[in-house]
């Protein structure tokens, strides 16, 4: 599920990206995707279900994932293919192929 939020100037724009899984007919969240203009660049939040501290783990920034190699230094979520670039950035990232099954 993709949500882009629009806004009259650039730092109150934002894009989100949330993976689901399904089981008994409850959806559990496993990863959001986030770019909020206003303070943060590309972003991910994994819900690992873990106790442990994963504080120092990278995830802001996402080194692992290596997320700067999508270039969204000119992102607008008001645009149309920026916003498909944001969906393609999540797809890679998550290891989805899209245009396969019931995606698109």
């Amino acid at each position: 599920m993709f949500i882009a939020k629009s806004g009259d100037v650039r730092e109150k724009k934002a894009i989100n990206g949330f993976l689901f899984k399904e089981r008994d007919g409850r959806l559990t969240p496993l990863v959001r995707m986030d770019l909020h203009l206003s303070h943060k660049d590309l972003h991910i939040h994994i819900n690992c279900e873990d106790e442990r501290d994963l504080t120092g783990r990278g995830l802001p920034g996402c080194k692992e994932f290596a997320l700067d190699r999508f270039a969204i230094s000119n992102f607008d979520p008001d645009r149309e293919e920026d916003r498909q670039r944001f969906i393609g950035a999540f797809c890679d990232v998550c290891n989805i192929a899209l245009g396969r099954g019931d995606l698109f």
